[in-house]
């Protein structure tokens, strides 16, 4: 678990040094995108790690000699085609899991940079997002990470990029249409335009990316049942910058239609409590937890700044922070049912080279 703890190390001592020494933008810039760069190669360049690695072998074996058409007509066309990629450059699936890991990275890094620390905003990131997620489940982690990028387009008004992102995060798993939802209903202008067009957006979505036959194939999957194993603790984890949220909306220095929009994330959160006790089977609840990940990102690496400045406050309150998360890390990577699957990190390089 070394080398898990390792890139949280350089997110966590980027994070503090941000507060106690703070460098010229320029510098911080570089030495934030080398660390992404690091934490890219980290995700994409795995060996063995996650318990679906096997049935992403699975997937890349089968599509064997499929054609383009046929992969188009798949499941999660974005992520067939890479494999299809992959097959055509006589690669294998390390180079399908560094494709997914450079747009993770690229959509954690857009969400992110815009944060007042956002080293932060990454450590707080590494022990679910990045290390459970990003490392486990490929293919809704980069629909995942492109959604965030969304976000900061929808937060800038770009409707337009803030469609067209989904339709890539779609792509890659159509589940991302489960938050379409909540980022039209934070909407403060043009909303008749926005909401026609995001209802017709989530419909063609949901149509176009639905294949029975794929998901007939993809039925032995293990993620179900981890799904709705572990759906209470994500939400738990939710539950809490949700939480903190609507009890301290007012200190976070946003504008009002970002208001809006992590108010809607909170309350979905609130939402998906109610239906994991209501509703029978825990996944499609489990789905939209998924994507409301980012909550926690934003808050918690925002709560130190969300208070006035006085004395030392703020740097506490990040090493507050940070505790917590490197807690989380412990408490996965020690007391996990699933954790075996991710322990120890592997790395592909050595068969590449072998």
């Amino acid at each position: 678990m070394f080398p898990y703890w390792v890139l949280f190390s350089i997110f966590a001592f980027g994070a503090i040094t941000h507060v106690l020494r703070p460098r010229g933008e320029k510098q911080a810039t570089i030495l934030l995108y080398v660390a992404v760069f690091v934490l890219m190669l980290m995700v994409g360049l795995r060996y063995k790690v996650g318990a679906d690695w096997k049935n992403y072998e699975e997937i890349y074996r089968y599509l064997q000699g499929a054609t383009v058409p046929e992969l188009l007509r798949m499941q999660d066309p974005a992520y067939m085609l890479l494999n299809h990629l992959a097959q055509t450059l006589n690669l294998d699936v390390w180079f399908v899991n560094l494709c997914c890991a450079a747009l993770f990275s690229w959509g954690l890094l857009r969400f992110a940079e815009r944060e007042p620390n956002p080293w932060l905003t990454i450590a707080v990131g590494v022990p679910y997002l990045i290390i459970v997620v990003g490392m486990g489940y490929t293919r809704q982690a980069t629909a995942i990470a492109i959604v965030m990028a969304s976000l900061r387009e929808f937060e800038d008004h770009r409707y337009f990029r803030t469609f067209v992102l989904f339709v890539l995060a779609a792509s890659f798993h159509k589940s991302a249409i489960l938050i379409i939802p909540l980022i039209v209903a934070s909407s403060l202008r043009h909303r008749f335009a926005i909401y026609s067009v995001g209802a017709a957006l989530a419909a063609l979505l949901f149509f176009v990316f639905l294949d029975q036959f794929v998901d007939t194939l993809f039925s032995n999957y293990l993620d179900a049942e981890r799904s709705s194993q572990g759906a209470g603790i994500r939400i738990a984890m939710n539950l809490l910058p949700a939480v903190l949220f609507l009890t301290l909306q007012s200190r976070f220095a946003i504008g009002e239609q970002e208001r809006q929009l992590w108010r809607n994330f909170s309350l979905a959160t609130l939402a998906t409590v109610a239906g994991l006790i209501l509703i029978s089977s825990s996944t499609a609840v489990d789905r939209l937890a998924l994507y409301l990940i980012p909550l926690q990102l934003f808050v918690m690496g925002r709560l130190p700044y969300a208070f006035p400045a006085r004395g030392r406050r703020s740097d506490v309150l990040v090493f507050i922070v940070l505790l917590y998360s490197a807690l989380v890390q412990i408490i996965w990577l020690v007391l996990a049912q699933h954790a075996e699957y991710w322990l120890p990190y592997q790395t592909v390089i050595p068969n590449l080279f072998g």
